[in-house]
């Protein structure tokens, strides 16, 4: 009863993408969700970056939403027009929700139009890509995001700490 419980929450989309979300976890790796809604370039991204990190995949942000809640992804790579929900849309939906809203995000995108970038720089994409890529560039920018967040993460866990002693 409790696995209906947990599908329940999710019905905005299919059980599959709920289950395959919870297959891929494996607590050692650091997570990544891919929002691609090209099968090529989303095989690719998965299998450049499978070697350092643990995959999550889907083709819409629809279906990134449902992901997230259950693989708890450290970074996502997503596209920003995709079909049922772009990436500006999603993008909004992971930021304004307080569970969600520090994990970066990177825009791969083939729009490349200074207005399209503003608009992701306002909405908090931490950073920004236009296709074609270099798969080297983008792979430092992922490790250097995670790095970033697990630094700042120390530093508030050390503050946290501190402040628990004083009191």
């Amino acid at each position: 009863e409790k696995k209906e419980d947990e599908q329940a929450i999710y019905s905005n989309s299919s059980p599959e993408i709920y289950e395959n979300a919870k297959s891929v976890y494996n607590e050692n790796r650091q997570r990544l969700l891919i929002v691609e809604d090209n099968d090529e370039l989303r095989n690719y991204l998965g299998h450049t970056l499978s070697e350092t990190y643990t995959i999550q995949m889907c083709s819409n942000g629809k279906e990134a939403l449902t992901i997230v809640k259950e693989y708890k992804p450290e970074l996502i790579i997503s596209d920003i027009m995709m079909p049922i929900k772009d990436g500006f849309e999603f993008s909004q939906e992971i930021r304004s929700n307080l569970s969600t809203a520090h994990i970066p995000i990177i825009f791969l995108t083939a729009k490349a139009e200074d207005i399209d970038i503003i608009h992701a720089t306002h909405i908090g994409i931490d950073d920004y890509l236009t296709k074609p890529f270099n798969s080297e560039i983008l792979k430092a920018k992922v490790d250097n995001l995670i790095s970033q967040r697990k630094q700042l993460k120390k530093i508030y866990n050390h503050c946290f700490n501190d402040y628990n002693k004083i009191e």
